[in-house]
């Protein structure tokens, strides 16, 4: 695991893995700027449907034949303040999962600091321990972004 400073829209191979929420919204933090980047993104969340089973699920949505980018369903709701809509054990799933997918595509995985900022974790105490427990000894190139 390495930490960069990196947009996430600008990787152009590899696979790009963010948080989301299960009610369909997608328009702020790093959603908004993947929806804006490459709408059909946003189309295929939308189509995954929504609700609280997706909560620790993720689905991949090819960009093209290098770059997928994958939601990870790691919120149940959003909103405005200091409130924690991330659930950690949700984050765990869909970081295995990503990591799943990244060594089965054999892609490098950039991975965004999941449920920070606008979900309410910490990326010190909460997050950054538990991506540095899941990717230890994983056999993919894993980059944290910072946007």
């Amino acid at each position: 695991m390495e930490e960069i400073i990196k947009d996430l829209t600008t990787v152009e191979t590899g696979l790009i893995a963010h948080g989301c929420n299960c009610q369909g919204a997608f328009g702020s933090g790093i959603a908004g700027a993947i929806r804006k980047k490459w709408p059909n993104i946003f189309v295929g969340f939308l189509n995954h449907g929504i609700g609280k089973d997706l909560l620790g699920t993720i689905d991949t949505i090819p960009v093209d034949n290098d770059l997928a980018v994958i939601n990870c369903y790691t919120q149940e709701f959003y909103g405005p303040g200091d409130k924690k809509y991330a659930d950690l054990e949700a984050v765990a799933n869909c970081v295995f999962q990503a990591i799943d997918v990244a060594q089965r595509l054999d892609r490098d995985l950039y991975i965004a600091k999941i449920g920070c900022g606008l979900g309410g974790l910490d990326w010190n105490t909460e997050v950054k321990p538990l991506y540095e427990k899941i990717f230890e000894g994983v056999d993919v190139n894993v980059y944290v972004c910072d946007i």
